[in-house]
């Protein structure tokens, strides 16, 4: 049977050009056809059934690259980049203090199409309240666009002071370090990224991670180690004659464990105090991904007196 819409543009010319005019008015959609048809089915079945949207919230990523095969998952791919994609999610969400946990959920056809969604059991969000169902896909929501404004940032070559100033606390560190493992695990099997999450009242936000996202981001995560030199004082807490002393000093309960000359050690006594510059080398990036967790090393440059004058300490950094 002929369908009939197509008869009557086959027969009237003005229904044919009001119908061109139509398509043409639609915009532009960089979306594969499997996300575009996705989009479509959702909105219908919402006209009747307003509740299907708590099911629709899936944060779908497509990697592509030259060695992917569409509709395949690798084990090598499956065992370095999709927990990484994970662990992103949960360290933004911590940002927020909120326990956020993903899972694959789905594999689609069109190079490597990842299917996320929250680690909710399906009877708890089905007697979760609408009010709580809202705030936990809020923080959800946070999280994803604060990796998609991360990914943006990194995707057109902010600056790693820019960077550093959107992501500075302990937990944004957090982040910043799970998004370069990510990348450091895409660039391994050259993928590009990119990422669809229908959030709230069905807004969609999107992220990209490409070729040249990925070349920028290895001068943002590479490490270098960073020196610098500081006076330090306290009491000899510990001393090994292989070459290391401990100081604690009273300010703060801090406690410097450093190595040192052994030449010096026959000099020194447990319970003395001691006034020394030492060397710091930490190992870190360009955007201080590392947390507190990463220990710099310490060690004894020179001893001084202890009224060695101020202007005579010279520290020196690099």
């Amino acid at each position: 049977m002929i369908d009939p819409y197509y008869e009557r543009l086959r027969h009237d010319s003005r229904a044919c050009s009001e119908a061109s005019k139509w398509l043409d008015s639609l915009p532009v959609t960089a979306l594969p056809l499997d996300e575009v048809l996705f989009e479509a089915q959702l909105q219908a079945a919402e006209r009747f059934d307003a509740s299907i949207s708590r099911h629709a919230h899936e944060y779908i990523v497509r990697l592509s690259g030259p060695d992917v095969e569409a509709g395949v998952l690798p084990d090598s791919i499956n065992d370095e980049v999709v927990p990484r994609i994970t662990r992103e999610i949960a360290a933004s969400a911590e940002i927020d203090n909120a326990n956020v946990k993903f899972g694959l959920a789905g594999i689609g056809q069109g190079s490597i199409v990842l299917y996320f969604k929250p680690l909710d059991d399906d009877a708890a969000y089905s007697s979760t309240s609408e009010d709580q169902f809202e705030q936990r896909i809020s923080i959800i929501d946070n999280a994803i666009e604060r990796i998609n404004t991360l990914h943006g940032l990194i995707e057109n070559e902010a600056s790693a002071n820019e960077i550093q100033a959107r992501f500075h606390s302990t937990r944004e560190r957090q982040l910043l370090h799970a998004a370069g493992k990510l990348v450091e695990a895409l660039d391994s099997h050259s993928l590009d990224f990119t990422s669809r999450w229908r959030g709230p009242g069905g807004r969609r936000t999107l992220g990209m991670i490409s070729e040249r996202g990925r070349a920028y981001a290895q001068t943002l995560f590479h490490e270098s180690e960073q020196s610098e030199e500081r006076p330090f004082s306290g009491k000899i807490q510990a001393l090994d004659l292989e070459g290391s002393v401990t100081i604690a000093s009273g300010k703060r309960n801090s406690r410097r464990v450093a190595s040192i000359d052994p030449k010096l050690i026959p000099g020194l006594r447990l319970g003395d105090p001691i006034h020394v510059i030492l060397r710091i080398v930490k190992n870190n990036d360009a955007v201080r991904s590392h947390t507190s967790g990463v220990q710099p090393k310490y060690s004894v440059v020179r001893l001084l007196e202890r009224d060695t004058p101020a202007d005579s300490i010279h520290p020196a950094s690099s």
